[in-house]
């Protein structure tokens, strides 16, 4: 998980031990972000900003997987994918060893779950499933194809190629769509079921892979110009991206279910300008370089997180940490979807300082 979720280039006067604190940032605000959405004290009221859209458009909830997988693109175009790289004997093999941990873990992620969930089934695509998967095939992308006019007609290629297969069907309505049709097909009862959360087919299956590469691509194309510090471009860019992507969505809708590639070149155009403030914040204003603790270990957090929820669940700890820590309180007069997001943030923090502890004995674990 080392490139997957880490950018080691020197960039700025801000760069510690190879490292872009800007890039740490973001990456630890997105796994806050993250421990937020997922961890819901009453899912029966949850804040509108903390719920995912139901079917077309984009959540600021939305915003966060693109956002990983855009940082897993930088951190690919920062290692692998360099021409000093990609000539390293092993390094293919070294990229398809690190996706095949990343799926592994995955996989028994949701094997826990399903033990200790009560009703849990299994599902076997999933966050890191698409992760390690894009990881790989990005990376032989990366090595084979580098020039830049060769790696940008690639990235319309695939997009292109996508959306003529996605306006290909009947509908793109939730079930009814190619990319949940072929998700259905493959994983069948393994997939994300719809009281689950599911619209569809998965909304991490093979069906919308491709418009997830779109995304790792356009992160392979942004760290260029980030390690020689070309912000101008990058701000052009950035709202070229995102013009685009809402330009594109009154033909092809935003929609993080199929990944379609308006919402592909929305999401990455606002990842690449909240990086860009982020980047400001700390070389100009000279602000604290906040998140950077859950940045450098996102991969433990993201695990430990997931058991420690599951863990909850089993004993009913959850709820009983719920009724007696926030509902009980005083600031449950100001409503359920506010002590349900309470709830949530008090988990977040406890995370957040257990990656600080790490961060300060020097502890940094990779897959």
């Amino acid at each position: 998980m080392q490139d997957t979720f880490q950018g080691k280039q020197a960039m700025t006067n801000q760069v510690k031990g190879g490292r872009v604190a800007a890039v740490d940032m973001l990456r630890g605000l997105a796994v806050a972000a993250m421990l937020m959405v997922n961890n819901a004290g009453d899912w029966s009221h949850v804040s509108p900003w903390l719920e995912h859209a139901a079917w077309h458009g984009c959540q600021p909830a939305d915003l966060i997987f693109p956002c990983f997988l855009v940082l897993t693109g930088i951190g690919l175009g920062l290692s692998v994918c360099q021409p000093e790289a990609a000539t390293r004997p092993g390094v293919l093999q070294a990229a398809f060893r690190r996706s095949l941990r990343l799926i592994v873990l995955g996989v028994v992620l949701h094997l826990i779950a399903m033990w200790l969930i009560d009703g849990r089934a299994f599902r076997l695509p999933g966050v890191l499933q698409r992760i390690g998967l894009c990881f790989l095939l990005v990376s032989v992308w990366g090595v084979y194809v580098q020039s830049p006019q060769k790696r940008w007609a690639s990235v319309l290629v695939v997009g292109g190629v996508y959306t003529a297969w996605l306006l290909s069907g009947a509908s793109l309505l939730p079930g009814q769509n190619v990319a949940d049709q072929l998700d259905i097909a493959v994983f069948g009862h393994w997939a994300m079921p719809p009281e689950n959360g599911s619209a569809g087919g998965d909304p991490e299956g093979l069906g919308s892979l491709a418009g997830a590469l779109i995304s790792v691509m356009l992160g392979v194309l942004i760290a260029t110009p980030l390690r020689t510090r070309r912000w101008g471009w990058l701000g052009a860019l950035a709202l070229m991206l995102m013009l685009s992507g809402w330009l594109f969505s009154f033909w092809l809708p935003l929609n993080k279910h199929l990944w379609t590639p308006s919402f592909a070149l929305w999401t990455t155009g606002i990842s690449l300008a909240i990086l860009l403030v982020l980047q400001a914040g700390v070389s100009l204003c000279r602000l604290p370089a906040f998140g950077t603790s859950l940045g450098i270990n996102a991969i433990v957090i993201y695990a430990g997180a997931w058991v420690a929820t599951c863990v909850l669940s089993f004993f009913a700890a959850d709820q009983w940490l719920y009724r007696h820590l926030i509902l009980s309180g005083t600031w449950a007069v100001l409503g359920p979807a506010f002590c349900s997001a309470l709830y949530a943030a008090a988990f977040t923090a406890c995370f957040a300082a257990l990656a600080v502890w790490m961060r300060r004995r020097g502890w940094r674990w990779v897959i």
